[in-house]
């Protein structure tokens, strides 16, 4: 049997903020699957830490749903940061014009730090 091509775990942080580690491939045929898990912390209000050290690839329809995550924390004033993102994936980010308007950290720590209160 095959590992799903991609796969989301989101775990609750003391703060109401939320941890959704994502591992696999975040493309079109896998976006359908995991959009309302990765969207569903933000549905509440929580802030959210995206965890990408396991995505080993992102197309274009995975960059829109991480834009489309951004821009409905911010309708709701919650709080997105990102973890852990592999070079790979930072790249595609970069080169699709979005990586500057991203919360990108390197620890897990800094991230939530980021997503509770605003450091980092």
């Amino acid at each position: 049997m095959n590992a799903p091509a991609v796969e989301v775990q989101v775990t609750a942080l003391d703060g109401g903020a939320s941890l959704a580690a994502v591992s696999g491939r975040l493309d079109s045929a896998t976006v359908p699957t995991i959009e309302g898990a990765l969207l569903a912390p933000i549905q509440r209000g929580q802030g959210v830490v995206y965890d990408l050290a396991d995505l080993n690839y992102i197309s274009a329809a995975g960059v829109r749903l991480i834009v489309a995550a951004v821009r409905r924390a911010e309708a709701v004033q919650a709080r997105v940061a990102f973890a852990r993102v592999p070079a790979e994936v930072a790249e595609t980010l970069s080169v699709s014009g979005f990586a500057m308007f991203l919360q990108m950290f390197d620890s897990h720590e800094e991230a939530v730090a980021h997503v509770r209160d605003g450091g980092a």
